[in-house]
């Protein structure tokens, strides 16, 4: 079968590799559509210890079942020619977080695409027993492609949900990127009384401007001007209410501490590089100010179903979020799309 295999930073091939077999106590997987995730454009651009080449990365990944191994029939719904997702994070059911539907923080956690799961960047992946419960049935009408957006929406979702938003704030999402405008999108509809989208890439930020509208939107580019006083002057110098940081930016976190209200609610999604996770962190920015600075990571089962079914009856449009359809062997092009900022989500079909 063909793959996109990646040999280090910058450097993937397409090549002709042997075929995965089913697992017996899982399945095997044919890839019709895998979106490109900001974890994997991160990996790409700085590695990660979790991808040690030659691998195949990708896990926002949609097909169609093509073989089930004898010892997963009794354990799984799903049959061969099912059109499925596959939930990306994997859990182990048993912990104290799965028990608690927080399948996101289990502790024995793991991601399909990373070390020991290879991805969808492929035309067959095999799916292990442990992901199982993870693959999804998808609705007959529902296009592949837009079924790519499920684990990006839901995390989305799960952003939004530990933001706790509230009627009459302003929200400020920083990066634009497909997370942080459907977290714009979402915190509108929560009942933000503005919503403030900061991003570096003028071009992104249009594109962005184009699926959002004027309604409660304001778009700022942080290459035009400092952001924090931009901020701190939409809100008559008392900051915004809610920030969350939707890039892998530690210049980003820091400047969410400077434009946040006494009593305001920051939530770090975007993680940083592996070899640069630290920050300098004012703390007395918390201190006298009583702000609160939480994370949000992936997401959990329940959001990936209500994502899917925000997807499926359209109140997300996921075509709009998709700029970019490319065959595998353009998948190199697809990562510098990301990089130049002129993609918001860009699609692989193997």
């Amino acid at each position: 079968m063909r793959a996109a295999v990646l040999y280090g930073v910058e450097d993937v091939r397409i090549e002709e590799v042997p075929k995965p077999e089913c697992p017996r106590d899982g399945l095997l997987l044919k890839v019709v559509a895998c979106g490109i995730c900001g974890t994997d454009a991160r990996t790409y651009f700085n590695g990660d210890e979790r991808a040690k080449p030659p691998w195949i990365l990708g896990h926002e990944v949609a097909g169609v079942v093509a073989e089930i191994g004898p010892e997963a029939r009794q354990e799984t719904d799903v049959r061969e020619g099912d059109r499925v997702h596959v939930i990306s994070t994997l859990a182990c059911g048993r912990c104290e977080y799965c028990r608690m539907g927080l399948e996101n923080l289990c502790v024995e956690r793991g991601l399909l695409g990373y070390w020991p799961h290879p991805g969808g960047y492929a035309e067959y992946m095999p799916i292990a027993r442990v992901a199982l419960r993870n693959v999804m049935k998808l609705p007959d009408d529902l296009p592949f492609e837009h079924a790519t957006l499920i684990d990006p929406f839901s995390d989305a979702l799960n952003g939004v949900e530990r933001l706790q938003v509230e009627l009459g704030d302003t929200v400020v999402v920083i990066g634009a990127g497909p997370i942080g405008t459907l977290q714009a999108q979402v915190a509108r509809a929560r009942g933000a009384f503005q919503v403030i989208l900061v991003e570096i890439n003028e071009q992104r930020l249009a594109r962005s401007r184009s699926i959002l509208g004027e309604d409660r939107m304001v778009y700022l580019s942080s290459g035009a001007g400092d952001t924090v006083e931009a901020v701190l002057s939409l809100t008559g110098g008392k900051g915004a209410e809610r920030i969350i940081v939707a890039c892998s930016s530690g210049q980003a976190q820091e400047d969410a501490l400077r434009m946040a209200k006494k009593r305001a609610r920051i939530v770090y999604f975007g993680g940083l590089p592996k070899g640069k996770p630290t920050i300098q962190f004012a703390s007395n920015y918390l201190h006298y100010g009583e702000i609160e600075v939480t994370g949000a990571y992936a997401s959990n089962y329940k959001q990936q179903y209500q994502a899917l079914a925000m997807i499926h009856s359209g109140v997300i449009e996921a075509a709009k979020y998709i700029t970019h359809i490319l065959p595998l062997a353009e998948i190199a092009q697809g990562f510098e799309h990301i990089r130049r900022g002129e993609s918001l989500k860009v699609v692989i079909k193997p």
